[in-house]
């Protein structure tokens, strides 16, 4: 009974309707009269697709392991993962790294900054923990590349049987390799597969291994970009379950790759991170991190901050917190997924894509819409943005049009900035601070019962009447 509980359990990251987990439990039970050492092709194909075997591995607990062995040892661990004995087929399971995890948990996985994984040379200067794509294909090849042994984990791949999973090992082999022209070839093999297969899985494996490896390469970053959009467009279209790390993760994955190659954004800022004078901030909870969601991201030129990838809700904030009655202002994209706002206090707020409707919130929750009357006319490429700070009332307006007008109260959040969602790549454009803003000498961030600017890591309700955080004066 052991192994069916444990089966089930390494199973967690797909759904399996409640006659198929019974029978599931019940295979765990039973033997096979086969004599030893004695494996039929139809068997193992069976074996494959009824156990599934990609989901077979638990990625993080055997990453631990891996990590805390010698490498030889290791390499065996992780070889008979992705390529089982008796078996025609090549596993590649994945999972990701929690983000922003506790120092002994880096250590125990051997997280590398999250950005290195797209630039190996470490150009990015980013030290994010966590969000890493981990799979036990990605550490055999490399450690099969360090023990010298591609050829023989080579020969062993070519002799499976030939699909996505085992064309995707035989791409990250020919990487190590620095065989360029295979890898290429490969890709376009590896592309026309995914093109033509329906999507049925949440998460996977051998496109994620696949395009997190390429991007790493300048020369296989052309050709990898047809078949990132293409994956993205596939979560977009709600082709196949839905796994919400997956969807932010490629979509964080192709934003960063339009940025590498210089397409999609316009003007091109070429620093990557923010500049000194702001503070990008993710919104960030237990659900959010716990389950490996991407590392928001910024690069700015002089005048130009372009939003790159985001954990949640994500800000770039000022960085002193501002009093006094001031205005921010400055030119933001508009719609098809680049839409960009600015945030006064714990307040952000801007038009919609539909132009009759403000969408605005705190940095909590969500807040409903608010109707533009008369709506916003056709857009350009940016629209100029306005936010005041006058007699006691905050007022977000875009292209000289209010869209909100609201009391800002001396005990809000007193930080200013910019603020966008996961799915969307804005650009802000010639941000600037004007008017009589003055730097506080004192901040009373615990004053207002409704705990502007404070976010629960966990799922309680925080200010107001009946909620888990309150207020309480002496």
């Amino acid at each position: 009974m052991a192994t069916s509980v444990s089966m089930i359990r390494k199973t967690r990251w797909f759904c399996v309707p409640g006659v198929f987990r019974r029978l599931l439990a019940l295979a765990g039970c039973i033997t096979f009269a086969v004599a030893p050492g004695v494996s039929f092709g139809s068997d193992a194909e069976a074996m494959a697709t009824i156990f599934n075997d990609e989901y077979l591995e638990n990625v993080l607990a055997l990453r631990e392991r891996t990590i805390a062995s010698p490498a030889e040892g290791a390499y065996e661990l992780l070889k008979e993962a992705v390529l089982p004995v008796n078996r025609d087929v090549v596993r590649v399971p994945i999972d990701f790294a929690p983000t922003n995890p506790a120092p002994p948990v880096v250590d125990q996985l051997g997280l590398d900054p999250y950005w290195k994984q797209f630039d190996q040379t470490d150009g990015l200067r980013r030290v994010d923990i966590g969000g890493n794509l981990l799979s036990p294909a990605l550490d055999l090849v490399r450690l099969a590349k360090e023990l010298e042994k591609l050829p023989e984990l080579s020969e062993i791949v070519e002799s499976r049987a030939e699909n996505k999973s085992q064309i995707a090992l035989r791409l990250l082999l020919a990487i190590a390799a620095e065989e360029f022209k295979l890898a290429e070839s490969l890709l376009v093999e590896f592309d026309k597969l995914i093109s033509e297969e329906p999507v049925l899985r949440a998460e996977r494996g051998p496109e994620a291994v696949v395009l997190w490896t390429v991007i790493q390469y300048p020369q296989l970053m052309e050709p990898s970009r047809e078949i990132v959009f293409l994956v993205h467009q596939q979560i977009r279209d709600k082709l196949g379950p839905r796994s919400e790390r997956w969807h932010r993760q490629v979509t964080a994955l192709r934003y960063f790759l339009e940025w590498k190659t210089g397409l999609g954004i316009d003007p091109i800022p070429s620093n990557f991170g923010a500049p000194p004078e702001w503070v990008p901030i993710p919104r960030m909870t237990h659900y959010t991190a716990g389950s490996g969601f991407p590392w928001g991201a910024w690069a700015t030129s002089r005048g130009v901050a372009a939003h790159l990838s985001s954990h949640d809700h994500e800000y770039l904030a000022y960085i002193s917190p501002l009093a006094g009655e001031f205005t921010i202002e400055g030119n933001l994209t508009t719609f098809d997924f680049r839409e960009i706002q600015l945030a006064i206090g714990d307040r952000w707020a801007g038009p919609s894509y539909t132009r009759d409707t403000c969408i605005n919130g705190s940095f909590r929750d969500d807040l409903p819409t608010i109707r533009i009357k008369p709506a916003l006319t056709e857009t350009q490429r940016t629209m100029h943005a306005v936010g005041t700070v006058a007699q006691g009332l905050r007022t977000n307006s875009v292209n000289g049009h209010t869209l909100l007008s609201a009391p800002y109260p001396r005990t809000d959040s007193p930080w200013v900035g910019l603020h966008t969602a996961w799915y969307v790549r804005g650009t802000a454009e010639d941000v600037r601070i004007t008017g009589a803003p003055r730097i506080p000498d004192r901040l009373s961030l615990l004053d207002s019962p409704d705990l502007p600017g404070w976010l629960p890591y966990f799922e309680d309700s925080a200010g107001g009447l009946g909620a888990t955080w309150t207020l309480e004066t002496p």
